[in-house]
């Protein structure tokens, strides 16, 4: 493994441990009952980062690790009290861990070097506050460290036998070997070659290498094991007290072959992420060039043909799902972050907040779980800013004093959705129309209902809160939310009653590569409705002008897409209805014709076509014509706003029928 590979595996784990200490410490934020398992996991972690930082060289990390380690120690022991306290302490400490870990990641050496030095200036007081518990103040802040002082000399003896899947881990004996002679005077020491094959039997990525040393040290046998608890798994070891003879080096024994013949097994592959974007867009190209082919087959008639054609477009199918499985990944990453928001920030606010997580579990594509975290941090800090009162705001309105937070994933057909619920104040609409008037969004005569309104939360620059802080009240926010989450594909649909709290659902594709669609013309052109939300499709004798459609008694609003997008041509010939149900609401899409179902590879618009309204993206067809892809919550949304062009809400129309109005 080399050292740019290292580095890449170090940043990775060493990511995963912090994330995992910080879930461990809000854990105990919310219990503080002292749990010693959750104590020890924590003394684990801490130290795997320690060992870690020492196998790949990186001593500011293994310095300040040694110090925590040290703490973790006698919280263990029981010699420190594991209050809450001493939990917010951990969790300045993660944090420092972590900026520190960054700095990994900065190839230019003279950059990372005056970043190490800058934090490690800066977390002087950090240290001192540390030592002050582990009774260390008086030394000397060293990138190292140093171990304690213990009045006893021991001498062990040492033997480690590596497993052949040492080197799979991303480990090195080397290291190994070099921390151990640095923990005190190195009095002999042989290396073990018995296990080695022959050169023809020899596996490159295989370790068959041991060693034996004699060591004096400071340590006893128990913190000599803890050294090396980190290659525990990846090692057989053995510590025992020497004879008083000298140590006689062995010699070098036969290769033993059958080890050759030894396999290791691993669960998991780390791929790196351009590799599978590679191979998601050459199974892209794959499923063009097979619905082109496709096409062709079927204008030759000949059965044998047409049936091997059949079967592999089956195949190229079934490769096309379990390749973009591989870039499914599960939400619970993204949302067990929000944890160390919601209590960094009720703390900051003086509010009591309880964060429940649900559908954990549910998997997206890798490239929406990158994009999507941004837009639901807003949504989360939103909620406790503006959304949740103060305890004894909620107290006097005959709440329980601590507000409720809710974060939630499911899948709906081939959809995602992602709720933010809180039980908070909700929005005023009486805030929101006032503020509307003052800016001009809505005139001083018009009467909108209480959905839009609440939906004026979404326009730039608005704002309804009396100051500004370092949370929120500058207007910039929501606009981008709706922006960002309409750039994946997806919409966003708000729902608030006053005095009860806001439930904002976030609906995404599971996808961003593929799509499965219906293909429909509309004028001269051809365009492509996503198949997951089609319920049906009408035919009509007559040209449809109307607003809507009584479909079996129930009113359906109806989106003609050759206005919205101006379209010429078409207009003798007879409509047909594509009936789409999205976000709960049923509407009915005007086409020429409907030509049937496809399964196309989405393509961005590009910088010059990509900010058409109502279009998502587009696609290659099998016979080679560009088909654009409709963007329907996006239609629908724009329709709802635009005066004298508003499409009818469901609602709205049932409200009528009720009061006979037209």
């Amino acid at each position: 493994m080399d050292l740019s590979e290292a580095r890449e595996v170090f940043i990775q784990e060493t990511a995963e441990l912090l994330q995992k200490m910080e879930e461990l410490l809000l854990a105990e934020v919310e219990q503080l009952s002292g749990d010693q398992e959750i104590i020890h996991s924590l003394f684990r972690v801490v130290h795997t980062i320690k060992g870690s930082a020492g196998i790949f060289g990186f001593d500011h990390i293994e310095g300040f690790s040694h110090d925590l380690e040290t703490l973790m120690d006698r919280v263990r022991n029981g010699h420190i009290s594991f209050d809450r306290d001493m939990v917010e302490l951990l969790l300045v400490a993660r944090d420092h861990l972590e900026s520190l870990s960054h700095v990994v990641e900065v190839k230019e050496e003279s950059t990372a070097r005056v970043m190490t030095e800058n934090l490690l200036s800066a977390g002087e007081s950090l240290l001192v506050r540390i030592r002050k518990h582990t009774g260390s103040e008086g030394r000397k802040a060293e990138s190292g460290g140093s171990a304690p002082q213990i009045a006893q000399l021991y001498t062990h003896s040492l033997q480690v036998d590596f497993k052949p899947s040492l080197f799979l881990h991303g480990l090195d004996p080397l290291p190994v070997i070099r921390n151990l002679k640095n923990l005190g005077r190195l009095i002999s020491f042989s290396l073990r070659l018995d296990r080695v094959p022959g050169l023809a039997a020899i596996d490159p990525e295989a370790c068959y290498l041991g060693f034996e040393m004699v060591l004096e040290t400071l340590a006893n046998e128990k913190e000599l094991r803890s050294e090396l608890e980190f290659i525990g798994e990846d090692s057989e070891i053995r510590i025992t007290q020497p004879e008083p003879e000298p140590v006689v080096i062995q010699e070098l024994t036969a290769p033993n072959p059958q080890l050759a013949t030894e396999k290791h097994e691993t669960r998991f592959v780390r791929v790196e992420a351009h590799r599978l974007d590679q191979l998601v867009n050459l199974v892209g190209e794959l499923v063009i060039n097979s619905a082109h082919m496709n096409q062709l087959v079927e204008t030759t008639g000949i059965p044998e043909l047409i049936e091997t054609a059949y079967a592999l477009d089956k195949l190229v199918a079934d490769v096309r799902d379990t390749s973009f499985n591989l870039r499914m990944v599960p939400i619970g990453g993204v949302f067990s972050r929000f944890q160390r928001v919601v209590h960094d920030l009720s703390r900051e606010l003086g509010k009591e907040v309880l964060l429940e997580l649900r559908g954990q579990e549910t998997e997206l594509d890798k490239s929406i779980v990158e994009k999507i975290y941004d837009p639901i941090l807003h949504l989360v800090r939103n909620s406790i800013d503006h959304g949740l009162e103060d305890p004894e705001t909620r107290i006097r309105a005959g709440k329980n004093s601590r507000g409720s937070i809710k974060l939630n994933a499911y899948h709906e057909g081939s959809e995602i959705v992602i709720v933010v619920q809180d039980d908070g104040a909700g929005l005023s609409t009486e805030r929101i129309l006032k503020k509307a008037r003052e800016r001009g969004l809505v005139r001083a005569d018009d009467t909108p209902s209480p959905r839009e309104i609440q939906n004026l939360i979404f326009h730039a620059g608005f704002s309804t809160a009396e100051k500004v802080t370092n949370v929120s009240g500058r207007g910039v926010g929501m606009d981008v939310v709706k922006r960002d989450i309409q750039a994946l594909r997806g919409s966003i649909d708000l729902e608030s009653e006053e005095g009860k709290g806001t439930r904002i659902a976030i609906r995404l594709p599971l996808t961003l590569a593929i799509i499965d669609g219906l293909s429909v013309r509309i004028g001269g052109g051809n365009f492509i409705v996503p198949l997951d939300i089609v319920t049906e499709c009408l035919e009509s004798k007559d040209t449809l002008d109307a607003g809507f459609l009584n479909l079996r008694g129930e009113p359906l609003p109806l989106i003609h897409l050759k206005k919205f997008f101006s379209i010429e041509g078409g207009l003798d010939e007879k409509e047909n209805i594509v009936v789409i149900q999205h976000a709960g609401q049923k509407s009915g899409v005007v086409v020429q014709e409907i030509l049937g179902e496809v399964q196309s590879v989405i393509r961005p618009m590009g910088r010059i076509l990509g900010d058409i309204n109502g279009v998502s993206g587009s696609a290659i067809m099998g016979d080679g014509t560009i088909a654009l892809i409709l963007d329907i919550p996006s239609v629908t949304q724009t329709l709802a706003s635009v005066p004298g062009q508003r499409m009818l809400d469901l609602r709205d129309i049932s409200r009528a029928s009720d009061t006979g109005e037209s």
